[in-house]
């Protein structure tokens, strides 16, 4: 084989690797919780949201990465979202908000997270300031992953 022919096999197979390496991580509704309340993904992995009979998905005003889609599901459907970027993103059940029903991804290893978590904790206001509790949970479990 040609070197080229070599070189396009190899790629290929790099990205039939990365593919494969996608993982699927479940987060399911439990009454006014999610669970778990706090997951650690790459990019490229899926979030299922499961048990949704009662509630849905959305974002948290400006908690996110810039240009990420937001998470935006329908009223008591399993939802999957794909992480495309890395960073923090902040979602909640609309429906139960107010009961502090929402949860954090971190994707991949972003450098700065803790000036995330403080910039989104300084921009919760009126009801988004619900996820200021989840805010000081996810800063509780960034050092054990090394973030």
């Amino acid at each position: 084989m040609s070197k080229l022919t070599l070189s396009v096999v190899a790629m290929l197979g790099a990205l039939a690797s990365a593919a494969v390496a996608a993982d699927t991580v479940a987060i399911q509704a439990q009454v006014t919780t999610f669970s778990p309340e706090i997951v650690f993904v790459n990019p490229g992995d899926t979030l299922a949201f499961r048990r949704m009979a009662t509630h849905l998905v959305g974002p948290v005003n400006g908690m996110a990465p810039a240009g990420a889609a937001p998470m935006a599901s329908a009223l008591g459907k399993d939802y999957d979202y794909k992480v495309e970027k890395e960073g923090i993103y902040v979602y909640r059940c609309t429906v139960h908000w107010a009961a502090r029903m929402g949860g954090v991804v971190v994707a991949g290893k972003p450098a700065n997270a803790k000036e995330i978590v403080e910039k989104y904790k300084a921009a919760a206001t009126g009801l988004d300031v619900q996820a200021k509790f989840l805010l000081d949970k996810l800063l509780a479990e960034l050092p054990k992953h090394g973030l």
